[in-house]
């Protein structure tokens, strides 16, 4: 089982950067990847570069760590404001690896697995419902899940506009 972690949220990072990140992700051979903000230490170089060099206003006790804004202003406009979770959806759901490998089985077993400790996951009910439809199941009852999650959720119904999910 070949886990990716990444790391986003550094000084110096561009959207192009995060475009970048993501192609070489939608084609690399994994079965799940992590996403973490960078946290930068007081006293650390990094630190230094955000607070001094940028003038950026910085404290690890009063921190966002699920916004990375601090080191991209323009993240909010790109990702919904959280480049972690829109990253982490993008890879593990929309191009989930088990889904491209043609593993659908084992996708679904994933997804709900997610269900588990997120009920409410849209995007996990979706794409059990897209494995099932592979799998010659019936996937009306999790298309239906999702529906009803989307018209209850305004974070998951930007999330399913975001990646355009009907």
């Amino acid at each position: 089982f070949v886990i990716i972690a990444l790391l986003v949220g550094f000084p110096d990072e561009r959207i192009e950067d995060l475009q970048e990140a993501l192609s070489y992700l939608r084609m690399a051979e994994f079965h799940w990847a992590t996403f973490s903000n960078l946290i930068p230490i007081s006293g650390s170089e990094i630190h230094h570069q955000i607070v001094e060099e940028k003038g950026m206003p910085y404290n690890v006790d009063t921190a966002n760590v699920f916004m990375a804004r601090y080191a991209n202003p323009d993240a909010e406009r790109y990702m919904l404001g959280d480049i972690k979770y829109t990253m982490n959806l993008d890879i593990n759901f929309v191009h989930n690896p088990y889904m491209r490998m043609g593993k659908y089985d084992l996708a679904a077993e994933r997804f709900r697995a997610i269900l588990k400790s997120v009920p409410d996951h849209a995007l996990a009910h979706y794409y059990i419902a897209k494995c099932y439809e592979k799998l010659g199941d019936d996937a009306e009852e999790e298309f239906s899940t999702f529906r009803k999650i989307l018209s209850e959720s305004v974070f998951w119904k930007k999330y399913a506009d975001y990646f355009e999910l009907k």
